[in-house]
């Protein structure tokens, strides 16, 4: 009755929390031991029960698109800027000048003024220049070095919080596994599971809770 007891526990903590078992995986007395001792469960094994779960990696995978802090991203800044440099720098100008022409006559006897012929001039030009140095050095990596640090900064904070979340709802899971009674100190367990879960949701715009539901539509 009691095995039959601890399965029941089981079964009513997976679909609590949408766990879905892979298979039986408690070991009853082993040959030769003493009654009541059971052989133990290595974390590999509680695993199997989270077979439809995404791995971690897949979890910080999803974390780091999202936020849009890939470490390629850097590195695409930084071709870029050099591309820049063979791009021409291209400067178009165009003018336009009025004046009037007028010739004073003066003499002993009279003195006038002759308005000559308007005088108008326009033009244009084009200048095309290049930065090469730009090829070693551009003026713009300042800038990308300032940006990638403090991408690099918010990726490791993502990643920092988004693993520690995941192995924190592991491990209540595990120990909802292994037996935990009824009462108070279960409900929180399992509250708190809900809450991990809905964080991890919040660094992967809720990919985690989606692929765990595609997975067991797919295993069913």
């Amino acid at each position: 009755m009691q095995k039959k007891a601890f399965f029941t526990v089981v079964l009513v903590l997976l679909v609590a929390t949408g766990v879905e078992p892979a298979q039986e995986k408690r070991q009853g007395p082993s040959q030769g031991s003493n009654a009541g001792e059971f052989n133990y469960i290595s974390v590999e094994e509680y695993e199997n029960y989270f077979s439809y779960e995404p791995s971690i990696a897949k979890v910080q995978g999803l974390a780091i698109e999202y936020a849009d802090v890939e470490p390629e991203k850097i590195s695409r800044w930084q071709k870029q800027a050099r591309i820049k440099a063979l791009l021409p720098k291209l400067s178009v100008g165009w003018d336009k000048s009025t004046g009037n022409t007028y010739e004073i006559y003066t003499s002993s006897t009279n003195n006038y003024c002759v308005n000559g012929p308007q005088d108008i001039s326009s033009g244009w030009d084009v200048t095309v220049s290049w930065e090469l140095s730009d090829l070693i050095w551009s003026t713009d990596q300042t800038s990308i070095d300032t940006r990638s640090r403090l991408t690099t900064q918010l990726r490791n904070d993502i990643l920092y919080e988004v693993t520690r979340d995941y192995f924190e709802r592991r491990r209540l899971q595990i120990e909802l596994l292994a037996g935990v009674p009824e009462g108070k100190k279960r409900t929180d367990k399992e509250l708190r599971i809900q809450e991990l879960t809905a964080s991890i949701d919040a660094f992967t715009g809720g990919r985690f809770s989606r692929l765990i539901a595609e997975n067991i539509k797919r295993k069913n």
